[in-house]
Parts: structure tokens; C-alpha cells; sequence
């Protein structure tokens, strides 16, 4: 199964095709059937967006707005079977769902109560699950399935992006780990020449995430170097390529002053403190 909204094709041609953007992203809800275990639950999809959600903060992690929200990480209250909105669409072996089902058998995610605010109109039950619970399980899926390494990339940096607001360090060290790794595998894969820049970006931003300035940087500036190409689609390819590159270029300055910032913060610890003039009687 491909994945949608995963490469810079679609992305490069939103940003740089003059579409207008709309006032805000919008959600409408459907009815969805679990590809594990069948049971049809109701889910938040997206209804409108504009090319504003590429100019976002969570571009510096290479993730856009569906993936940006808790809504769009969907969760069976019957199985538990998780991931991203995409997956819902997978189409299941028998021999999968075998696999699936004897990996599932003991995941447990809890389903939050509403809140007194919430009592009212609550949300809906899966959006009321640990996101980061749920992106875990999806992993695990991925493992189980052996999903392809583009696909992997996006899902760790979905995951690294709400741990990074949900301010959790160890997942967030755990998630861009994982990126790099798998993403590591798509830059070196001759067959993926053209999306190298991409996933050298990637490696950047998740660097960046890990606070290894070096690799970071050293990433960035090879992924200047490099060319985005889409198969017979120049448009894109220039459009994609520009993007990356200007991605690139910031996230370059970003580790730079990250860099520096924690370069000097031991220095204003170790500096010694001016004495206090004496008081007088």
C-alpha cells in the first residue's frame, strides 16, 4: 500500500502553484471499518486545508497538518489496531491479520474519561487515547507488516513531533532514533536517488531533534548539494527542490544557534561572580 503525503511530489506543487490558502484546516467525521478486526467506529478525516500547512513550525520536522493533529492517529477500541489515517485503508492477508491479532493480544491503551468541560460533547473515543500510545502500537504494526522505509521514516517523525509537544524527551529520543535509522536506508538505496535531498533533510531535522549539531549540519550541507528529482515531472522536481532547499538553509541556522547558545550557557555558569561593594555604616 503507498502511503499518501509522505514525499515532497504533492507537497512542492501545493506550495509553489499559487493555490490560495483557506482560512483554516477543517474536519468533518466518517465511518470507518478496521482492517484487523472489522468493527466500524466514527473518526475525525479532513475536510479543507491550504498550502499554508507546509509553512508551519512542524516543517522543521518534515510533518504536516493531517499528521500534525491527535485526530488524524486512529486507534480500534475492539483490537487496538493503530496508525496514521492512511492505514485504516490497508488491505489485510489472512496471514497478516494472524500476525496482527497474536501481537495485539496483550496492548492495552487506555481511553481517557471526558473532562467536566468535555461531559457535554465528548470526544471521540480514540482521540481520547495516549497519541504516543498509539504511535507505538503503529510501529509495532509497521514491524509486524514490514512496511516500507519511506513509510516508517513518516511515521517516526509523526511520533517525534508529538513528543516534541508533548514534551517528552525519551520518546522523542526514541522516535528520532528510529527515523534516522530507517531513513538512513532510503538515502543509501539507489532506486530512491531522486528523493536522497529528502531524506538527507530528514537526517538533519532528526539530528537536530537529538542535539547532535555535527551530524546534523554535516547532513544539511549535503542536502544543498543534491538535486530533488521527480520522474518526469520537472515541475515538481524544481518546486520540490527549492523547498528542500530553503528547508535546508534554515534548519542550518537553526542548529547554528542552537549550537552556540549551548556552547555558551557553561560559560555564564563558570563565570565568577562580581563581589558586592562593601555597605557602609
Amino acid at each position: 500500500m503507498k502511503t499518501p503525503w509522505i514525499t515532497l511530489t504533492l507537497l512542492a506543487l501545493l506550495c509553489f502553484a499559487g493555490v490560495e490558502p483557506a482560512s483554516a484546516t477543517t474536519w468533518g467525521e466518517v465511518e470507518k471499518a478496521c482492517p484487523l478486526c472489522d468493527t466500524t467506529e466514527t473518526y475525525h478525516a479532513p475536510v479543507s486545508w491550504g498550502s499554508y500547512i507546509y509553512r508551519r513550525p512542524s516543517r522543521l520536522q518534515l510533518v504536516f497538518f493531517p499528521v500534525t493533529s491527535p485526530r488524524a492517529i486512529y486507534s480500534c477500541t475492539g483490537c487496538r489496531y493503530s496508525g496514521l489515517i492512511w492505514d485504516f485503508k490497508r488491505e489485510l492477508t489472512k496471514e497478516q491479520k494472524e500476525a496482527l491479532t497474536k501481537a495485539l493480544a496483550k496492548v492495552v491503551i487506555e481511553v481517557e474519561e471526558p473532562t467536566e468541560d468535555e461531559a457535554e460533547n465528548p470526544p471521540l473515543p480514540y482521540v481520547r487515547m495516549d497519541p504516543l500510545k498509539k504511535l507505538e502500537v503503529a510501529a509495532q504494526i509497521y514491524e509486524v507488516l514490514e512496511v516500507e522505509d519511506e513509510a516508517r521514516s513518516h511515521l517516526y517523525r509523526a511520533f517525534a513531533y508529538h513528543a516534541l509537544m508533548g514534551r517528552n524527551e525519551k520518546a522523542l529520543e526514541q522516535a528520532a532514533t528510529k527515523c534516522i535509522e530507517v531513513t538512513k536506508r532510503v538515502v543509501a538505496d539507489p532506486k530512491l536517488e531522486g528523493k536522497r535531498k529528502e531524506g538527507l533533510v530528514i537526517l538533519g531535522a532528526m539530528e537536530r531533534l537529538r542535539k547532535n549539531w555535527d551530524a546534523a549540519d554535516a547532513h544539511l550541507q549535503e542536502a544543498i548539494k543534491t538535486t530533488f528529482v521527480v520522474a518526469d515531472n520537472p515541475s515538481a522536481s524544481k518546486n520540490g527542490d527549492e523547498f528542500l532547499g530553503k528547508l535546508a538553509v534554515e534548519l542550518r541556522e537553526l542548529v547554528a544557534k542552537e549550537r552556540a547558545q549551548k556552547e555558551e550557557a557553561p560559560k555564564k555558569e563558570e563565570a565568577p561572580k562580581k563581589e558586592e561593594a562593601p555597605k557602609k555604616d
